[in-house]
């Protein structure tokens, strides 16, 4: 196989990066979902977006909530998938928080967001220019051991039977993780 001569080469690179550089940013109703990678492919154009919570006020999710792909999901402000919560993402949705929003799952709460090669989940902040921190992202909270804390951890009927293992408070989601069951299941993410 011979190299490409330098003029062909540049043309070839120059008609790849070309489309990526001369599309346009769109604002929040009408941005493209790309695949990581593709920045000149198109792969689904959110119609609408969806806004969840409430800025500086906690949204607590407390059944089976369903976050679909068809819309911009846009957190106003943080949300928390309480006991018995479920909290599903599909695949191909993208997730905009704003500052001060993030989602946390409860120890007895669940997370199902099963992304796909062709269809990631894209969690990211509404900022024009992204930064580090933009969001607060997603924490999730368990029952598994970690490291420090007080021995106070709770027992669940469902999740972890034994008690009095290490746990401690999230200074940001202001609730507890920690405890006995090495095997606790949050959920998928």
């Amino acid at each position: 196989m011979s190299a490409l001569p330098f003029h062909s080469a540049l043309a070839f690179a120059a008609a790849l990066l070309i489309p990526a550089a001369l599309t346009p940013p769109a604002d929040a109703e009408t941005r493209a979902k790309r695949p990581a990678g593709h920045a000149g492919t198109l792969r689904r154009v959110a119609a609408a977006v969806h806004r969840v919570g409430e800025v500086g006020r906690l949204t607590t999710i407390t059944k089976r909530e369903i976050w679909r792909a068809d819309a911009i999901i846009q957190l106003d402000g943080p949300i928390a998938v309480a006991d018995g919560g479920t909290l599903v993402i599909e695949a191909g949705t993208r997730v905009e928080g704003r500052v001060g929003s993030y989602i946390v799952i409860s120890r007895d709460g669940r997370i199902e967001a099963t992304g796909t090669l062709n269809e990631p989940i894209d969690l990211t902040c509404t900022a024009a220019d992204k930064y580090p921190g933009c969001w607060g992202g997603v924490i999730v909270h368990g029952y598994a051991r970690i490291n420090t804390g007080t021995p106070t951890s709770p027992s669940s009927p469902t999740r972890s039977t034994a008690s009095g293992c290490l746990d401690q408070s999230d200074p940001i989601a202001a609730e507890r993780f920690g405890g006995c069951n090495d095997a606790d299941d949050s959920g998928i993410l």
